[in-house]
């Protein structure tokens, strides 16, 4: 999702993750209910509380760790190369259509020798079309 590109120098993050879902949105609601699609992100919101969320869910796509027959430990995605923590927020996602079979949902917190690759922990999911 925008991060530091231009358009979120000119709009502002709010307004260009807005735009930026607005545009996932209306891509996914074109395509065929047939086509499987997944869609993957750092959203920077939290799950279940933005309506950035409400809009991708809006468009037919469906939360892998909700769907999962099968979750990991849930941790917040950001960490920030701090520890983990559990419970926090997701605001790393993956997003599938109906008729995607999750069967497992996770977050890495692989860390050879106490240091993260990445200041997220990476999102997993086991996914059949």
């Amino acid at each position: 999702m925008p991060h530091h590109s231009r358009v979120t120098r000119r709009l502002g993050l709010k307004a260009a993750l807005t735009a930026s879902v607005a545009l996932i949105a209306d891509r996914v609601g074109g395509l065929g209910r047939s086509v499987p699609v997944v869609v993957t992100g750092d959203f920077n919101v939290a799950a279940h509380e933005n309506p950035v969320y409400d809009t991708l869910l809006g468009a037919g796509l469906v939360d892998t760790w909700e769907a999962a027959a099968e979750r990991g430990e849930p941790y917040g995605t950001f960490h920030g190369y701090r520890p983990p923590v559990p419970g926090g927020p997701r605001i790393d996602w993956i997003l599938v259509t109906p008729g995607v079979t999750v069967h497992r949902a996770s977050v890495n917190t692989f860390a050879p020798a106490g240091r993260f690759p990445s200041d997220h922990l990476p999102v997993q999911a086991a996914l059949t079309p």
